[in-house]
């Protein structure tokens, strides 16, 4: 029997001290010392040979203060960064900034106070922490600014082209990011054999972090596996317009091998500065959001998104939150592995795809995956943008047995017992998708209405194809608004 002591160390770890001689005991039995915990005199005693934590005059534990936090960035222009103090305790909270390798103190930042640092240029990393009094250093908080254009971010895709050379293309996992900090990522999964030797591929990614062209800060492709990939060109496009493209033909063998064996790297990385000094990312020039039609007196603002686009930013999105999960692209029944058409409803969208379960021992089940999208479009209270909300309904997710159905579900009651051992798999399978699907959170997004004009109503249309097109009724901004917006 192992004895617990009462702050819940076992004894056993005691006596891992002295055998192994790093230490014996480390006070005596029933002995007290005077201790301090956030400017509270308390005292500790000796029990079971350790120290129980400092207890106040109330014979409580005094509670340990929270970690100092890092200035919190709550606003940025091109020129500026707003930083506020979360921090409760009172305090002297110096505000520092890093400049080339030197803290330097901006002011005096009293706790839920704000500041706004000006005076920067855009595009630029800037560092800041606190220097706070007896206490010492906080984390620094660290980012850019943005461009001075703003330009706004709707879609991103990378082109990737694999060489035509033997043994070029892998089955290796692979993935990119383009923020700092893990806080942009997208595994690339679609249906078809992706890194095919000869092949070029589109692929759309998550939007994470990236609300404009500036916040991309890097392009990090990374390959996972000893099945190498050899790389010829790779294309990142912002909106649909190429903002970095980056041809290997100069390496040897005209592309460059992405590997864990034969000593080369897994990783191809373009910094900050590489993606700033590439020629595409100048030649760049941001297209129109909207398509406007109509009187000047009376115009529409249409956003479109085409039968293609859906289809790839939602293979794009459920191969991310499928890796890992006990599901992936097969079974092909229709011309694609995701196939969108028109929905029940006015404003939505039928999604179908085609997956596999992995389930043990036995072959993968075949999976009709359907769910509906739908869409809902309004102007903001201040008429200023393009309200576009969605949201996933109707998700149905079946497993095609066939013939060997009795064969499954006879396997099933032997591990599970249960009653009707095929429903029961099915419910799995569909349990575990739904999983991965509930993890896929389409938000609303907003565009800004064409300058000098306001929004005063909204509709959606899909075609049977699944195209849809989001119309914005606008007028000029001296025109009264109309509908149910104020």
């Amino acid at each position: 029997m192992t004895r617990t002591l009462r702050r819940g160390l076992p004894l056993a770890a005691l006596l891992l001290f002295a055998v192994s001689g790093r230490a014996h005991a480390l006070c005596v039995e029933g002995s007290t010392m005077v201790c301090t915990v956030s400017g509270i005199q308390g005292t500790k005693t000796c029990e079971d040979g350790m120290w129980t934590p400092c207890e106040g005059p109330d014979g409580q534990p005094i509670p340990v203060p929270e970690p100092l936090k890092a200035p919190g960035r709550t606003a940025r222009t091109s020129t500026s960064i707003t930083l506020k103090n979360f921090n409760q305790p009172p305090g002297q909270y110096r505000l520092q900034h890093q400049t080339n390798g030197v803290w330097t103190t901006l002011t005096t930042l009293a706790p839920n106070a704000s500041y706004v640092h000006g005076g920067l240029e855009p595009d630029t990393r800037h560092c800041h922490r606190f220097s706070v009094l007896n206490e010492g250093n906080t984390p620094s908080t660290c980012g850019y600014t943005p461009e001075a254009s703003g330009w706004g971010v709707w879609r991103i895709q990378v082109e990737l082209q694999t060489a035509n050379i033997g043994d070029a293309g892998s089955d290796n996992a692979v993935s990119i990011s383009l923020a700092e900090n893990a806080t942009n990522f997208t595994w690339l999964d679609y249906g078809r054999d992706d890194f095919e030797r000869n092949t070029t591929y589109m692929y759309d990614l998550n939007l994470d972090a990236i609300a404009l062209r500036s916040d991309i800060h890097q392009i990090a492709l990374h390959t996972y596996g000893t099945d190498g990939w050899c790389l010829s060109r790779l294309r990142l496009l912002v909106n649909g317009v190429a903002t970095y493209d980056q041809s290997f033909s100069a390496q040897p063998n005209g592309c460059l091998w992405l590997d864990n064996d034969d000593g080369h790297q897994p990783m191809f990385f373009a910094s900050h500065e590489a993606i700033r000094d590439n020629p595409a990312w100048h030649t760049y020039a941001q297209p129109a959001r909207f398509l406007l039609s109509g009187l000047p007196s009376d115009l529409t603002a249409t956003l479109r998104i085409g039968q293609a686009e859906l289809e790839s930013r939602i293979e794009a999105l459920v191969g991310h939150h499928l890796h890992g999960e006990d599901a992936y692209w097969g079974g092909l029944e229709g011309l694609r592995y995701v196939e969108a058409e028109a929905g029940n409803s006015a404003s939505s969208v039928h999604l179908d795809l085609d997956l596999k379960a992995s389930v043990p021992i036995l072959p993968n089940p075949e999976l009709d995956v359907d769910f509906d999208l739908n869409f809902t479009a309004q102007c903001s209270l201040d008429h200023t943008r393009a309200v576009v909300a969605l949201e996933v309904q109707n998700l149905q997710s079946d497993a095609d047995f066939e013939w060997w159905a009795e064969l499954l579900a006879n396997a099933f009651s032997c591990a599970t017992g249960q009653p009707d051992c095929t429903d029961f798999v099915e419910n799995t399978i569909e349990a575990k998708l739904e999983k991965s699907f509930g993890s896929i959170a389409l938000p609303v997004s907003t565009a800004s209405i064409p300058q000098g004009y306001r929004c005063l109503d909204a509709d959606v249309e899909v075609s049977n194809d699944g195209t849809v097109r989001l119309v914005f009724h606008i007028a000029p901004a001296l025109a009264p608004a109309s509908g149910n917006f104020d």
